[in-house]
């Protein structure tokens, strides 16, 4: 080497040890402008690339110089880290394996390899790298800590907390260790102690994305909402364009009844959904955005990017022609949920003779007596919650399932992988979800015309099944408890005009509850009767109240009762107020079942229309709204009219019988229609196309 070439190289490793990389990188490019092979050049020029975290380029430069000295351990090492840190984890085992080989004292390049080897899923194989590390070094707290992972990994909870231990006890300044501590303690149920090893993890590295993350979810299965905000808040500073974490923020924000930041964070979600964004759960969106444009537009996103399956050939499934039509009916649900509680009698009469009946149960494994007076309705009842998305399907397929209907759709626990997966040749959107799913595997979506009107029907990626009366199947069985319950007994005073909303909290946004303190303000004495849980959610729903200029103690909360016993409560307000823009679903007919007035405010999308829906079948079109000032008006109008109250709670009680709602055998009959149609349009190897019933 010259004596030039050699003064450059140097000062560019004198500049490149006093972390002057720019300087160094500039006298580097000269050396290798001037002799391209210069294999020191090439490996700090990868370091230095290393360093600023431009890891493809790094791996490229020491890939050069691998191929003038592939036998150099440090350069197969910092090879195979680089490959590793943008992820190409299979490229990189052959030079941690090679590293290992020529340095095999190197107990980093141990841990490395078990890096890798974890990453692509090969758990016990990445254990023996982590040992080989702990054979050179027994007090090495990563190999320590990452062993106790790999245990977690392979839910060998009490091995993994050993070794956890033991990476703890030689230093603890590795966050992965109370991380995984946390998620053990999570996977056993045991919150509140993993809640104080995620905020070790967090005093370690404050910055540690994943512990945020995971943190705000726990404290958000347990009300906390505040602290779960606080979580996703300091995550979205360090990351905001961590994929769906703003959606989290005003999931939460709506949990916790803090509107505050609400109109800001639902325009700012809105326009970057139209964007194409990745920004929100579509079930966060449909409760909080009466556009079906932007609801088809989220679904679609989250579609993209949670179920990008290659189904192959069974994504062309074909039908074969039975003598009864198979089936199956997908959800966690299938206890003591609303989703049972409208579907129970609907499993009970469906008719025998022309179809068989199956469940595919994925939810938790609750034994309770819901289940128990329906399961003797299935032909085949099927608990596979510890099955895979794939392997359900597979299942559902064995089984010849001719239509499967999701009853879940995006909801909470739901598993749409398994419609990804295809798990019929026909497959079904149907009731628990109340809004498009945006996906090719879905081809129908039974509604009605109350529910998607036709110029409606382009904001759905399913084909449009019409039942002629409402969508929402009705269990008539539905048991009101007995037991006399007076006002006094559930907090309402003894006199005065009681308005309810029985929706959970979330569904209360800003804009209806200004119309609610505009009714209070106009009818004296009245009171409003809501169920909210937590007294921070109360809290803050009481200052919403006093800010619009209404004594908070108007202001009445309701607390969880058995369904029997609410059901026998409702009776005891006056006029049920639904809320915009998701409204009462359940909650709706269970009022009208009880022979509770409810005034809607009808809006543009599935989850916006269903009061209307039901009122209409009811024989109610006259309490359906179109603006905040007619629904206003109409329920002010109410209260303040006895004999037109009485009116309408006479012509609930006679319709009830009379019209179509809860005259569950019709409604099967009708769904069952559809059902026989989807089945021979796909005999005659016809697309789905709109059903009319």
């Amino acid at each position: 080497m010259s004596q030039f070439l050699e003064s450059l190289l140097g000062r560019a490793i004198n500049e490149f040890q006093a972390n002057q990389f720019d300087a160094a990188e500039k006298l580097l490019l000269n050396v290798l402008q001037l002799q391209k092979n210069n294999l020191p050049a090439l490996h700090i020029m990868g370091l230095i690339k290393a360093a600023q975290e431009k890891h493809v380029d790094a791996a490229n430069y020491f890939k050069k110089a691998l191929a003038i000295n592939p036998q150099e351990p440090s350069l197969n090492y910092n090879l195979a880290r680089a490959l590793s840190a943008y992820g190409r984890h299979l490229e990189a085992l052959q030079y941690h394996e090679r590293t290992i080989k020529l340095a095999n004292d190197n107990a980093q390049a141990w841990v490395n390899y078990g890096i890798s080897l974890a990453a692509l899923g090969r758990t016990r194989d990445a254990v023996k790298m982590f040992e080989g590390a702990l054979a050179l070094h027994p007090a090495y707290e990563e190999a320590l800590a990452n062993l106790g992972e790999s245990y977690r990994l392979l839910q060998d909870y009490p091995q993994a907390k050993t070794f956890f231990g033991r990476a703890i006890e030689v230093g603890g300044q590795l966050s992965l260790s109370w991380l995984g501590i946390a998620r053990i303690e999570l996977a056993l149920g045991e919150k509140k102690q993993a809640i104080e090893h995620y905020l070790r993890c967090l005093q370690i590295n404050p910055e540690n994305m994943e512990c945020l993350l995971e943190l705000a979810l726990v404290h958000l299965s347990l009300k906390q909402y505040e602290a779960s905000l606080q979580c996703y808040e300091r995550a979205y500073q360090l990351n905001p364009n961590e994929d769906f974490l703003l959606g989290r923020i005003l999931n939460v924000a709506m949990q916790a009844c803090l509107w505050e930041k609400l109109p800001d964070l639902i325009a700012e979600i809105s326009a970057k959904i139209q964007e194409g964004k990745r920004v929100c759960h579509p079930f966060t969106v449909l409760s909080s955005i009466d556009d079906p444009a932007i609801q088809l537009k989220a679904a679609q996103i989250w579609s993209s990017f949670t179920q990008n399956i290659e189904s192959g050939k069974k994504s062309q499934l074909q039908l074969q022609k039975k003598d009864k039509i198979r089936i199956g009916y997908f959800s966690a649900d299938f206890h003591l949920h609303a989703t049972l509680h409208l579907m129970a009698d609907m499993f009970k009469k469906h008719d025998k003779s022309r179809f068989e009946v199956f469940a595919f149960s994925y939810g938790d494994d609750i034994q309770d007596q819901m289940l128990a007076s329906v399961i003797e309705y299935f032909d085949g009842f099927y608990y596979v919650g510890n099955q895979t998305d794939s392997e359900i399907a597979q299942a559902a397929r064995e089984l010849k399932i001719d239509i499967a209907v999701d009853l879940k759709g995006y909801t909470y626990d739901a598993r749409p992988g398994i419609f990804a997966h295809k798990a019929a040749p026909i497959q079904v959107n149907y009731l628990g979800y109340p809004g498009t799913m945006g996906s090719p595997f879905m081809d129908y979506i039974i509604a009605d015309p109350v529910i998607i009107s036709e110029e409606l029907q382009k904001y759905y990626s399913e084909k449009i099944v019409y039942l002629p009366n409402s969508y929402q199947i009705n269990d008539p069985q539905r048991l009101v408890s007995e037991v006399n319950i007076t006002r006094e007994d559930v907090g309402l005073p003894g006199q005065g005009f009681v308005f309810c909303s029985f929706n959970q909290h979330y569904k209360f946004v800003p804009l209806v509850f200004d119309s609610w303190a505009r009714i209070l303000k106009r009818v004296d004495h009245s009171v409003l009767w809501i169920m909210a849980e937590g007294e921070d959610v109360r809290q803050n729903l009481r200052n919403e109240i006093a800010k619009r200029g209404i004594a908070p103690e108007r202001l009445i909360f309701a607390d969880r009762i058995p369904s029997a016993e609410h059901l026998a409560r409702m009776r005891l307000a006056d006029l049920f107020l639904d809320s915009l823009p998701y409204n009462s679903h359940t909650t709706a007919s269970d009022a009208l079942w009880v022979g509770l007035p409810i005034v809607t405010l009808q809006g543009q999308s599935f989850a916006a229309r269903v009061a209307s829906s039901l009122l209409t079948a009811m024989g109610l079109p006259q309490l359906i709204t179109h603006s905040a000032e007619q629904y206003e008006n109409l329920a002010v109008e109410i209260a303040t009219n006895p004999h037109m109250l009485t009116e309408i709670k006479n012509t609930i009680g006679a319709n009830k019988q009379e019209t179509p709602l809860f005259n569950s055998a019709l409604t099967t009959q009708q769904i069952e229609a559809a059902y026989e149609k989807m089945v021979e349009l796909k005999l005659n190897h016809l697309p789905p196309t709109s059903i009319v019933v």
